[in-house]
């Protein structure tokens, strides 16, 4: 009778940590006050309306490994900004095996102060996306019209003839540079600019710094981001 006692016992303590372990997993986990949501439920990653046709978000269950990494890259991230930044400025991260807006897959975005990242480099959008949160904070003073004029006066949409030749979004080269984009990507409109410009000021600094010193649209915004995160980063 003992013998049985003691497997019913055992069995019951497997029971209850299991238990226990998915509603940790359920719950978000809240890293220097930004709670971190990692149990996929559509209800709870996407307001109505972004669920609703043309946003039509979609995500799906991170695996534990992706969610390991996710994480850690989200501490890594954390400790970058000073902690009024992120007090005052990011409140969730919601972490998906794969994000989808518009039908296409998306690497991360943003919702109000919510950033979304998926299984490809969650570190580096983390920034990405958080730039656009910064940016469109009123108090951050980001510098529309001098940006503007940098961008050769074309506003928010690009009009250059490059973007129809299909240059991969993170190529690089001499003519992007001289006009002033990092890459090809920062050169589709205004935000993804910033975003480009931000990120790699964010995770590449010193080559950033170092390559844009040569191109003066590109030492411009260098110049701008500088000044900019100097009081928001640690």
């Amino acid at each position: 009778m003992e013998r049985w006692d003691r497997i019913v016992w055992s069995a019951c303590v497997v029971v209850s940590i299991l238990l226990i372990a998915e509603r940790v997993r359920a719950s978000p986990i809240t890293i220097q006050g930004v709670k971190v949501h990692v149990k996929y439920d559509r209800d709870v990653y996407f307001p109505p309306h972004k669920q609703q046709s043309p946003f039509n978000a979609r995500c799906t269950q991170a695996t534990s490994r992706e969610i390991r990494i996710a994480t850690k890259d989200v501490r890594r991230f954390l400790k970058k900004y000073n902690r009024q930044t992120i007090r005052n400025n990011l409140k969730h991260v919601f972490v998906c095996g794969m994000l989808r807006f518009h039908g296409v897959q998306y690497a991360g975005t943003y919702i109000d102060n919510g950033i979304y990242v998926d299984n490809d480099d969650p570190y580096f959008h983390m920034h990405h996306e958080f730039s656009s949160i910064l940016m469109r904070n009123r108090s951050f003073g980001f510098p529309w019209t001098e940006w503007v004029m940098l961008r050769s006066g074309q506003g928010n949409r690009s009009q250059d003839p490059f973007l129809t030749k299909k240059i991969p979004a993170y190529k690089q080269t001499r003519a992007l540079l001289q006009k002033g984009f990092w890459i090809a990507y920062a050169a589709t409109d205004l935000e993804n600019d910033f975003n480009v410009v931000a990120t790699y000021y964010m995770t590449d600094r010193t080559r950033l710094k170092r390559k844009s010193a040569k191109y003066p649209k590109m030492k411009a915004k260098y110049d701008i981001v500088d000044r900019m995160y100097k009081g928001l980063i640690r």
